[in-house]
């Protein structure tokens, strides 16, 4: 049981990473591209113009790549099935984490030129004494046509020491999503792994260059505003200063219309704490006054339906100010806001509202 629990988890990471380089090589497409995922490979990239594809094998591996590595042989092979249609391809590139043995031959693999490939191919299975299967792997695709073995060796291209997960995604915020806030980076990565996971079918997957130029539009959109982050709330109580010099503020005339000198101590200071948090040099300030706008509203809406209640039953005034202002806030999006916040856009609203009262008696 614990082998197969690994066995999935690895099969998971793996598949994780393909999407990442997927995901990568979005960014390289251009108009008419077309990017198909498990299509002959892990990643395959077309374009309108025939002979320009790329396939890519992607390999998330931690040991070195030797002569008789599996990452290679088995990528060969897979390469040179009869299944495989290597014309539609331009390059066969093997993408993988791997760093190169200091003794393998495919070090220099890059540079050689088709014949030259094939020989280092003969040698490696020359000094093979095993009867590994790799071993016999490599026996069986040495003994395909040579015109064959020329005509896909020369289109293989070893990207070792690649990128891992975490250092592609960083790469593509730093690069791609200079223009999205820090701290939404992350969810927008998120989107678009999401967005390329969704388009998977039983008929195809793939990724068209203006399916995804939409999408990274509508999460550029949706993502470039600052997450909105909250100002800290005390509540506390005006000084016997504080009262004096607000006592003939709109909002305080209004408690004082009900008789209620009680609050107004709690009420100035919750007013003054929201007023001086709307002044801060915030990094957000922009969007908390446009929240802290929208909020507004709604309390507003919220009131006059409680005012005309509380005026219908002839409600005593202070009751109806005690049902509102120490009621649980209502939610601003998925934040419960502190009492003293709620209270002083509140107050706000009483003073810069003529139409507002708390005296249900009018």
């Amino acid at each position: 049981m614990k082998e197969t629990k690994n066995s999935a988890l690895i099969t998971a990471q793996a598949f994780y990473y393909q999407l990442i380089v997927a995901l990568e090589k979005c960014f390289d497409m251009e108009e008419g591209n077309i990017i198909y995922i498990e299509k002959d490979g892990d990643v395959s990239l077309f374009s309108d113009d025939l002979n320009t594809g790329v396939q890519i094998e992607v390999k998330d591996v931690q040991a070195r790549l030797t002569n008789h590595s599996e990452t290679f042989w088995k990528t060969l092979k897979n390469w040179l099935a009869p299944e495989f249609n290597h014309l539609q391809y331009k390059y066969l590139i093997l993408h993988t984490t791997q760093s190169f043995g200091k003794t393998t031959q495919l070090a220099t693999w890059n540079d050689k030129k088709p014949q030259e490939k094939l020989q280092i191919l003969k040698d490696i299975h020359s000094k093979s004494t095993s009867e590994s299967e790799i071993s016999k792997m490599q026996k069986e695709i040495l003994s395909m046509a040579t015109e064959v073995l020329l005509e896909i060796i020369e289109k293989i291209i070893i990207s070792i020491e690649s990128d891992n997960k975490d250092e592609i995604l960083n790469k593509i915020k730093k690069k791609h999503l200079m223009g999205i806030p820090d701290n939404n980076k992350q969810a927008f990565v998120n989107n678009l792994i999401g967005f390329i996971s969704e388009l998977g079918n039983k008929d195809s997957w793939c990724i068209h260059y203006n399916v995804f130029k939409e999408n990274f539009v509508d999460l550029t959109s949706q993502y470039s505003r600052k997450e909105f982050t909250f100002p800290e709330f005390r509540g506390m109580d005006a000084t016997v200063q504080e009262i004096a010099e607000n006592e003939d503020k709109q909002f305080v005339r209004k408690i004082k219309d009900i008789e209620y000198e009680d609050v107004i101590s709690e009420a100035i200071g919750n007013w003054l704490e929201f007023s001086s948090s709307l002044i801060q040099d915030l990094d957000n300030s922009p969007t908390y006054r446009e929240e802290t706008q929208k909020y507004q509203d709604e309390l507003i809406e919220q009131y006059k339906g409680k005012y005309r209640t509380a005026k219908r039953n002839k409600k005593d005034p202070k009751d109806m100010y005690d049902e509102i202002i120490y009621s649980e806030p209502m939610l601003m999006g998925n934040i419960r806001p502190h009492l003293a916040y709620r209270n002083g856009v509140i107050h706000d609203a009483m003073d810069t509202n003529p139409e507002l009262t708390w005296d249900t008696r009018k």
